[in-house]
């Protein structure tokens, strides 16, 4: 009886972790007035994905300098940071502390 309530248990552990999957966040670009000028830093934009609350930022090639900041649904700041890059680190991840946010705006 102890075997199969341990069996069961770790069935049910596997199928938990499963359920976790990585989904691609769409990326859109500000448009401005002057279609000629373009204030990014960042010429290729980065891919990013989520699971969950972790958010994983993805580059193609190393950047210094990079800073993240992700607003909720209302426009307050949920997170901020400028992770350290310059050792040629192409992706970073970190996990959102907002428990009640259902939309995020992320800047980088």
């Amino acid at each position: 009886m102890k075997t199969l309530i341990c069996c069961i248990g770790m069935l049910l552990c596997i199928a938990g972790n499963v359920n976790s999957e990585e989904r691609e966040v769409p990326i859109y670009k500000k448009i401005t007035e002057n279609k000629t000028s373009d204030n990014r830093s960042l010429h290729v934009v980065p891919t990013v994905t989520h699971d969950g609350r972790t958010v994983y930022i993805r580059l193609v090639f190393p950047c210094e300098g990079l800073w993240v900041t992700v607003k909720n649904e209302y426009g307050l700041v949920v997170f901020s940071d400028s992770p350290d890059m310059s050792n040629g680190e192409l992706s970073y991840a970190f996990e959102i502390e907002d428990p009640k946010g259902k939309a995020y705006h992320i800047e980088i």
